[in-house]
Protein backbone atom coordinates (compact mmCIF):
# COMPACT_ATOMS: atom_id res chain seq x y z
CA UNK A 1 0.00 0.00 0.00
CA UNK A 2 1.37 3.35 -1.00
CA UNK A 3 -0.54 6.80 -0.14
CA UNK A 4 1.14 10.31 -1.44
CA UNK A 5 0.63 13.67 0.57
CA UNK A 6 1.62 16.70 -1.42
CA UNK A 7 2.31 19.65 0.48
CA UNK A 8 2.12 23.33 -0.81
CA UNK A 9 3.86 26.45 0.24
CA UNK A 10 1.96 29.58 1.12
CA UNK A 11 1.55 30.38 -2.87
CA UNK A 12 0.00 27.07 -3.12
CA UNK A 13 2.71 25.62 -5.29
CA UNK A 14 3.59 22.05 -4.65
CA UNK A 15 7.19 21.63 -2.86
CA UNK A 16 7.69 18.16 -2.19
CA UNK A 17 5.67 14.71 -1.61
CA UNK A 18 5.71 12.82 1.54
CA UNK A 19 4.93 8.86 0.82
CA UNK A 20 3.71 6.51 3.03
CA UNK A 21 4.69 2.79 2.04
CA UNK A 22 3.43 -0.24 4.12
CA UNK A 23 4.72 -3.71 2.93
CA UNK A 24 2.53 -6.46 2.07
CA UNK A 25 2.17 -9.81 3.72
CA UNK A 26 2.95 -12.54 1.82
CA UNK A 27 0.62 -15.99 2.77
CA UNK A 28 -0.05 -19.01 0.59
CA UNK A 29 -3.73 -20.02 -0.03
CA UNK A 30 -3.61 -22.77 2.40
CA UNK A 31 -2.59 -20.18 4.87
CA UNK A 32 -5.43 -17.84 4.38
CA UNK A 33 -8.37 -20.66 4.06
CA UNK A 34 -6.96 -22.47 7.35
CA UNK A 35 -6.62 -18.78 9.23
CA UNK A 36 -2.53 -19.57 9.88
CA UNK A 37 -1.41 -16.30 9.16
CA UNK A 38 1.56 -15.78 11.82
CA UNK A 39 2.59 -12.80 10.68
CA UNK A 40 6.25 -13.47 10.97
CA UNK A 41 9.00 -15.72 9.77
CA UNK A 42 11.46 -17.78 11.35
CA UNK A 43 14.82 -16.36 10.42
CA UNK A 44 16.48 -20.37 11.80
CA UNK A 45 15.17 -23.68 10.79
CA UNK A 46 13.01 -25.26 13.27
CA UNK A 47 14.91 -28.22 13.61
CA UNK A 48 17.32 -30.33 11.58
CA UNK A 49 15.11 -32.59 9.77
CA UNK A 50 15.53 -30.91 6.60
CA UNK A 51 18.04 -30.21 5.30
CA UNK A 52 18.70 -26.23 3.99
CA UNK A 53 18.56 -26.71 0.40
CA UNK A 54 15.34 -28.67 1.13
CA UNK A 55 13.83 -26.13 3.17
CA UNK A 56 14.55 -23.81 -0.23
CA UNK A 57 11.55 -26.28 -2.20
CA UNK A 58 9.45 -26.60 0.51
CA UNK A 59 9.49 -22.52 1.10
CA UNK A 60 8.37 -22.15 -2.45
CA UNK A 61 6.26 -24.76 -2.49
CA UNK A 62 4.10 -24.28 0.42
CA UNK A 63 3.77 -20.61 -0.86
CA UNK A 64 2.05 -21.81 -3.95
CA UNK A 65 4.72 -22.61 -6.43
CA UNK A 66 4.57 -24.69 -9.03
CA UNK A 67 7.67 -26.46 -9.84
CA UNK A 68 8.55 -24.87 -13.49
CA UNK A 69 8.75 -21.68 -11.23
CA UNK A 70 10.71 -23.17 -8.27
CA UNK A 71 13.31 -24.83 -10.81
CA UNK A 72 13.07 -21.39 -12.15
CA UNK A 73 14.03 -19.91 -8.84
CA UNK A 74 16.58 -22.18 -8.36
CA UNK A 75 17.97 -22.55 -11.30
CA UNK A 76 18.02 -26.00 -11.62
CA UNK A 77 15.73 -28.20 -13.62
CA UNK A 78 11.76 -29.17 -13.13
CA UNK A 79 12.83 -32.77 -12.76
CA UNK A 80 15.27 -31.90 -10.24
CA UNK A 81 12.11 -30.19 -8.40
CA UNK A 82 9.96 -32.93 -8.71
CA UNK A 83 12.56 -35.58 -7.45
CA UNK A 84 13.53 -33.70 -4.29
CA UNK A 85 9.74 -32.96 -3.45
CA UNK A 86 9.54 -36.72 -3.41
CA UNK A 87 12.41 -37.41 -1.67
CA UNK A 88 11.29 -34.20 1.01
CA UNK A 89 7.18 -35.87 0.97
CA UNK A 90 8.44 -39.32 1.67
CA UNK A 91 10.64 -38.20 4.41
CA UNK A 92 7.81 -36.72 6.37
CA UNK A 93 5.66 -39.26 5.48
CA UNK A 94 3.18 -37.70 3.76
CA UNK A 95 1.22 -39.17 0.79
CA UNK A 96 -0.35 -35.84 -0.51
CA UNK A 97 0.13 -31.68 0.09
CA UNK A 98 -2.72 -31.83 2.50
CA UNK A 99 -0.66 -34.17 4.56
CA UNK A 100 3.09 -32.28 4.00
CA UNK A 101 1.64 -28.80 5.34
CA UNK A 102 -0.09 -30.13 7.92
CA UNK A 103 3.52 -32.03 8.89
CA UNK A 104 4.77 -28.53 7.91
CA UNK A 105 2.91 -26.14 10.55
CA UNK A 106 3.09 -28.56 13.10
CA UNK A 107 7.26 -28.27 13.02
CA UNK A 108 7.09 -24.67 12.34
CA UNK A 109 8.37 -25.12 8.36
CA UNK A 110 5.98 -22.92 7.24
CA UNK A 111 7.00 -19.70 8.90
CA UNK A 112 10.92 -20.65 7.57
CA UNK A 113 12.71 -18.01 5.59
CA UNK A 114 15.72 -20.20 3.86
CA UNK A 115 18.80 -17.72 4.11
CA UNK A 116 19.16 -17.64 0.11
CA UNK A 117 15.55 -15.66 -0.29
CA UNK A 118 17.49 -13.02 2.46
CA UNK A 119 19.64 -9.89 1.14
CA UNK A 120 21.23 -7.02 3.05
CA UNK A 121 18.74 -4.96 0.95
CA UNK A 122 15.41 -6.95 0.58
CA UNK A 123 13.42 -9.93 1.41
CA UNK A 124 12.95 -11.40 -1.71
CA UNK A 125 9.41 -13.58 -1.42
Amino acid sequence: MVREFPFYNENNKCQGVVIYCRALEDFSYTQLIGGNNTGSFLLTRPDDFFTEKECEVIYLSLHGQTPKSIAARLVCSVQDVECSLQKIYNKANAKHYDNFYEFCYLRGYHRYLPRCFISSRFIMF
